[in-house]
Order: C-alpha cells, then sequence, then structure tokens
C-alpha cells in the first residue's frame, strides 16, 4: 500500500476486509498487508484517522496463483533428451506466467507469459522440441523460442508458432555443437486461455532399440454405457516382450507375442490413455491418444425415432 500524501491526516488507518490487524502510518511511504491465501478477494481501506469523512479503499485485489517455478530463465527446467517424445515428457503451464522483457519472438509477436526451459544438444548435433495439449487443459495454443548463449545475453536461433497438426509447436534445431545447452521459451498465443501443456525433447540418434508397431481401437458398449479398448501389437521391434499399461489403474499386462489384447471395460466418457512399453529397453515406448466414445442418442436412428405428442402451442 503506497500512501504518497496523507492529505489533512495526522495519521491514517489502513485495515482489510480479512481481518488483519489494522496498521496505524504517520507518513508517506509504502507499506504491506497480508499475506493472503492465493484466490482471495482482498480490499484494502485507508482512513484518516481525524476526520471518517476522508478515506480511500482498492477495487478487489487478488492473485488466483503463484507464477511457475520456471517463470524466469536463471530458474530454467532441464529437459532430459529421449528418443521420441513419449519417452520423457514433462507437465508445463503458463498459468500467472509473466512475459520476459525484450525477448525475440519473431515468429510470433502475439505471444505472451513465457516459461523456461534447457536442454543439452546430444552428439547429433540435432534436437526435437514438442509441445502438446495436455488431456482437458484449457490450453490450446504453443509457440517455441531457442536461444543460445546463458540468460544474461540470450542469442535467438529458432522460433516456431504451429506445427501441421494443431496449434502446438515443434521445432527442429539442428547443426548445433554437441554438448551445448540451448534456452527455450514457451509462449501462449495471447488469445489464449493459460493452462498446461506437455513438451518433451528428442532426437531419433538416442534411440538403443528397435520400436515396436501398436494400434488402438475404441469399441463401444453403449447397451452396457462402457466400452473397451482393443490394443493390436503387429510388431515387437527388438523387445522380448512389451508391458502395456493405461492410466485407469487396470492390472498391466505382458505381451510377449503379435495380437490384440483388450483393455476395459471403461465408463463411457472415460478419456483413458494407453502406454505399451518395451520391457528390455524403455527408449522403445508409444502412449495413445487420449481414446473414449459418447454413446448415441436413443433416437440416433430413424427406426427408433421418438413419438412427439401434438398440442395447441409449442409450451
Amino acid at each position: 500500500v503506497n500512501i504518497s500524501d496523507m492529505g489533512s491526516a495526522t495519521s491514517v488507518i489502513v485495515s482489510d476486509n480479512q481481518s488483519s490487524e489494522p496498521i496505524t502510518v504517520t507518513e508517506t511511504g509504502e507499506i504491506e498487508i497480508g499475506p493472503y491465501p492465493n484466490g482471495t478477494s482482498v480490499i484494502v481501506t485507508a482512513a484518516n484517522a481525524d476526520d471518517a469523512n476522508c478515506f480511500k479503499s482498492s477495487s478487489a485485489l487478488t492473485q488466483v496463483a503463484c507464477p511457475p517455478v520456471n517463470n524466469d530463465c536463471s530458474a530454467a527446467i532441464i529437459l532430459t533428451p529421449g528418443a521420441d517424445f513419449e519417452i520423457n515428457p514433462l507437465v508445463g503451464t503458463v498459468v500467472n506466467a509473466t512475459t520476459t522483457a525484450e525477448l525475440s519472438f519473431e515468429c510470433q509477436e502475439n505471444s505472451s507469459q513465457d516459461v523456461w526451459y534447457t536442454v543439452e544438444v546430444p552428439e547429433s548435433g540435432s534436437i526435437t522440441i514438442e509441445t502438446r495439449r495436455d488431456g482437458v487443459s484449457p490450453l490450446t495454443d504453443t509457440v517455441i523460442g531457442v536461444f543460445a548463449g546463458d540468460c544474461s545475453v540470450l542469442t535467438p536461433i529458432g522460433c516456431e508458432d504451429d506445427n501441421e497438426d494443431d496449434a502446438f509447436s515443434t521445432i527442429v534445431i539442428e547443426d548445433q555443437e554437441p554438448g551445448t545447452i540451448l534456452y527455450i521459451a514457451v509462449r501462449k498465443w495471447n488469445n489464449a486461455t493459460e493452462g498446461t501443456f506437455l513438451i518433451a525433447a528428442y532426437d531419433e540418434s538416442l534411440r538403443t532399440c528397435q520400436n515396436h508397431t501398436v494400434s488402438y481401437t475404441v469399441v463401444d458398449d453403449c447397451a452396457n454405457n462402457q466400452f473397451s479398448v482393443d490394443v493390436d501389437v503387429t510388431s515387437l521391434g527388438s523387445a522380448t516382450s512389451l508391458l502395456i499399461s493405461d492410466n485407469q489403474a487396470s492390472t498391466p499386462v505382458t505381451a510377449t507375442t503379435t495380437g490384440v489384447i483388450s483393455f476395459g471395460p471403461y465408463a463411457t466418457g472415460d478419456s483413458v490413455v494407453i502406454t505399451v512399453t518395451n520391457a528390455d529397453d524403455s527408449n522403445c515406448i508409444k502412449r495413445s491418444n487420449e481414446l473414449s466414445t459418447f454413446c448415441a442418442p436413443v433416437n440416433d436412428d430413424c427406426s427408433a425415432a421418438i413419438a412427439l405428442t401434438p398440442a395447441g402451442n409449442f409450451i
């Protein structure tokens, strides 16, 4: 609370609507009142102690959430590169992140709220940085900037806004000195809603196994308001066995041959992710997209049409 002018008061009483102990101020300057839990709606009142006709109240003040731990370049989170995205993805967030001033984002100047990561360039000299949607997070659009140097002097070496599939960006950085530390800033497009995202760094040169081949099919059982997922393993790659699991606490299944394995049942509307991992080498891992189903209405077909009862008016 910055009191820059005492007006005609010899002292000012500063209070809030949260039952904090009032503070008496006798000279101009800044005072601090609080702390309050995030999300609290605080109204601060500064009143002339000699004349109740002179007082001022703030608008409602709040902080929804603290900035992310990697809000600043100096607190960048380390990405561990794998052979593909599925090996070491991290969950990030831009909720309540700030925007680094004078940071070059030439590919999309209409972006804000950056969070920071670092990655070490592998022996190949190439690295891919990819972001994806995190489940039902409201965040729908990311922008990625990659920089060389250090936090005191950052030199832009790459910027990407959107990939071919959706609004989540992927950038490939090539011809770098192995062992170089790169700084990565992830922003949201200005009109996007704050939320979480997935991020990973990878390069095919890091693969130490031959990946397996697998596909997923959702099987409806709308009569019982449920569904299952058929996991079709068509190749084990270099694995002697594959460990298949889901994000719904089902018992994992070990597959030693190709074939179809059914997972479920799950309740209609559940969001299911299936993970298939080489039991001998975790560098070969595949995760499905979110799998779900919503059953059609009872009158989805002409033969199941619902009868309307005519009346004198709509009501």
